[in-house]
């Protein structure tokens, strides 16, 4: 198996993360703040946390970003009964 392979969860988090970057005028002095929620299959919440939640750490780190994982109330009535909210 290829390491540098990531799970469809992280890929679309730093594809988020890349156009939001992108939008972003890097003259503006005030601080943007943007947020995103992503419902992500309960199967790939692993591949966001990682092991010990190393893979979380990193992203929020590499990414200068708040990344949470919200309970079960937070889901929206919509959202199907196996996912998870980013």
């Amino acid at each position: 198996m290829n390491d540098d392979r990531v799970c469809p969860a992280t890929d679309t988090l730093f594809k988020v993360h890349d156009r939001v970057v992108a939008e972003v005028d890097s003259s503006r002095e005030e601080a943007l703040q943007v947020t995103v929620r992503l419902l992500v299959p309960s199967g790939q919440i692993g591949c966001i946390i990682g092991k010990g939640g190393q893979i979380v750490q990193t992203i929020r780190s590499d990414t200068a970003s708040q990344v949470r994982i919200l309970k079960d109330n937070h889901v929206p009535a919509y959202a199907l009964s196996n996912v998870e909210l980013v």
